[in-house]
């Protein structure tokens, strides 16, 4: 079984999708405080934008809601910059999918889960030979 996640992991390093941690030893909020810094200094990159959206999501992922609503925040924002970054947008759409596990009301959930999976299935036609966005679909609906 370690085997295979660790494969998993080499893969989605592979194909982009894991961005490196700043540093093994720092917490989240101490990685969150210096990409937003840097980003305080230049609001329009890119690829801070991206590593602010994917921290945030993996600590959405354990369950943080306010990671969730700033990983949205960033892909967003990142995704105004961008429109056509297919990895942003199937970040994104799992991010609402994040949001619909987090609401109360089960109408509200599946509108949100399904926002999220147009959201994903969009980034996966923007760019269909992108392993990323399939491979972050195909998590996120496993």
């Amino acid at each position: 079984m370690a085997r295979m996640v660790r494969g998993i992991v080499i893969l989605l390093w592979l194909c982009g999708l894991a961005v490196p941690r700043l540093a093994a030893a720092e917490t989240y909020a101490s990685q969150l405080a210096a990409l937003q810094s840097q980003l305080a200094a230049d609001p329009t990159n890119q690829t801070l934008l991206f590593k602010l959206g994917d921290l945030c999501f993996d600590e959405g992922a354990q369950d943080n809601h306010e990671a969730v609503k700033l990983a949205e925040k960033y892909f967003s924002k990142l995704l105004e910059l961008d429109p056509k970054n297919a990895r942003a947008l199937a970040l994104l759409g799992s991010t609402f999918t994040m949001k619909g596990r987090d609401a109360l009301w089960p109408p509200t959930r599946m509108k949100l889960v399904r926002e999220g999976i147009k959201k994903m299935d969009a980034a996966a036609a923007l760019a269909p030979a992108d392993p990323g966005g399939r491979f972050t679909r195909a998590f996120t609906n496993f």
